[in-house]
């Protein structure tokens, strides 16, 4: 009989075996993780470039990593040029500085699409001349985006120019800020890009000698801002801590944008400008300035945060202003200086919220043509007749010839206030608002009613209904009017 031959393992066998294995892997890792490592130190700035972009050639989705340290010698045009292919990640963990009429860094453009260029922990870019530290430009329909994360640093000492410069056009880089610090002591913008988003970390301009225009961040396309803190310590009068142009501006959570000059905190022309959380403060100036641009406009809605300055919100003509709640607080001591002034055309629309100017100035100022700011004396109630202004308050300048119409109204199934005055017209929904027809009897206005037609009690935002045509323009006093019961005819409301 033929004897089986049996194999026995020790168990101190195989753990010494696993070990192996895993040691094997773990060398090949740092190895792999070794050659994705560039050290700028002791190198030429060609060197530099030429390794960099050579070691990209990761597979997608790897990181190549850059530390050491090196300071650009003498003043030229361009620092580098770098080449990010899309899915591949720069991580810039160096001390790199210099002075260059352009730029210290260039992300070019990838003909395959376009990676990720990342300040991160330790990493530090300073351009100490006339040019940028960061540019990515749109020169082959590709961008790179631009990250600053944790314990990375951006900085543009002196001059003019803009510390971090992306295309302001389509396809652009994103410029992303989720920590570290992005500073500049320039005269201009710290960031200037399409579409930048703020979650963490700072952004401070720090602009002392002229010219002063400058600002935290412009941007041409969305600007939204979760956190972190913006800041305009420099002298600057003009533009604004966040500069959003024509661009849309969405402020949230924890974010604190702040002017610690004369200028404005935030500044818009025809963007859609949404805070539901946050701070905005301008110690001597507006704490947002909405100006029109060519007769067209976008809402300011208002759900939360607080927004204080010596002005509190300027509407510089043809705009809407919706506020549901939030603070808004002016503490300047001179007549103007209001928590709300509305110019020329525009429309304030208030249903909630603390609204505040200092002891004997007017919380609300209405100047010019067709201008109405209408108040909700009461948010506790929730039904009202239709054709009535039951419960609102409505100012219009003195000595206006032409009269306001505001009633409760109801459009495309939508239950809110309609307005006109001149050629000022528009319908703002309520949320959780009921309006039911003047033939209705209304027997508890606290119980929810369901109209004959339309959704009631809406618990969707508020919509200002987008961007529109502006109105004229003119001068006028402030009047507070009394509630103005407009009575309607059975199925047809008088005025509207």
């Amino acid at each position: 009989m033929k004897r089986k031959t049996q194999y026995i393992f020790e168990p101190r066998a195989i753990v010494l075996l696993l070990a192996a294995a895993m040691a094997l892997l773990l060398l090949s890792g740092v190895a792999e993780s070794a050659e994705n490592i560039v050290s700028i130190s002791g190198k030429t700035v060609t060197d530099i470039q030429t390794e960099i972009n050579s070691t990209l050639t990761v597979p997608d989705g790897g990181t190549v990593s850059v530390e050491g340290s090196f300071t650009l010698a003498g003043e030229t045009d361009i620092g580098m040029k770098l080449t990010i292919p899309a899915g591949k990640t720069l991580l810039w963990q160096a001390d790199y500085s210099g002075t260059t009429t352009n730029t210290l860094i260039e992300i070019s453009s990838a003909t395959n699409g376009a990676g990720r260029f990342e300040v991160g922990e330790g990493g530090s870019i300073t351009q100490y001349g006339g040019g940028w530290a960061i540019n990515a430009p749109n020169n082959s329909g590709y961008t790179t985006d631009i990250t600053v994360s944790e314990g990375g640093s951006v900085t543009k000492a002196e001059g003019s120019g803009t510390t971090i410069m992306s295309a302001s056009n389509d396809p652009a880089a994103n410029v992303i800020i989720s920590g570290g610090t992005v500073t500049s002591g320039a005269s201009g913008a710290v960031i200037s890009a399409r579409n930048i988003t703020v979650t963490g970390g700072s952004v401070i301009s720090t602009r002392t000698a002229t010219p002063t225009s400058s600002s935290a961040i412009t941007a041409s396309g969305s600007i939204t801002i979760s956190g972190g803190t913006l800041k305009n310590s420099s002298t600057s009068t003009t533009t604004g801590t966040v500069n959003a142009g024509a661009g849309s501006l969405t402020v949230s959570g924890e974010a604190v944008i702040e002017n610690m000059v004369a200028g404005n905190a935030v500044y818009s022309t025809t963007g859609a400008v949404t805070i539901t959380g946050g701070t905005v403060s301008a110690v001597n100036g507006t704490a947002i300035t909405k100006v029109a641009n060519q007769g067209t406009s976008c809402d300011i809605n208002i759900t939360g945060g607080k927004i204080t300055g010596a002005r509190g919100i300027n509407l510089n003509a043809a705009n809407r202003l919706i506020i549901t709640s939030g603070e808004i607080i002016a503490t300047g001591t001179t007549a103007y200086q209001t928590a709300i002034t509305a110019g020329a055309g525009s429309v304030v629309f208030i249903t909630g919220g603390t609204i505040k100017s200092s002891e004997g100035i007017a919380r609300i100022s209405v100047t010019g043509n067709n201008t109405i700011s209408i108040e909700r004396i009461d948010s506790s109630k929730n039904n009202y007749k239709g054709g009535t202004s039951d419960g609102l308050d409505v100012i219009i300048p003195v000595g206006a010839t032409v009269n306001a119409v505001v009633i409760w109204d109801i459009k495309d199934d939508e239950h809110g206030v309609s307005y006109t005055r001149g050629d000022n017209s528009g319908f703002i929904k309520v949320p959780g608002v009921t309006v039911v027809s003047t033939a209705e009897i209304i027997e508890d206005d606290n119980e929810p009613i369901t109209p004959d037609s339309g959704n009631s009690n809406s618990n969707d935002d508020i919509s200002g209904g987008g961007c529109r045509s502006g109105a004229g323009a003119g001068f006028g006093i402030a009047l507070i009017l009394p509630s103005v019961l407009l009575t309607a005819r059975k199925g047809k409301k008088r005025g509207i």
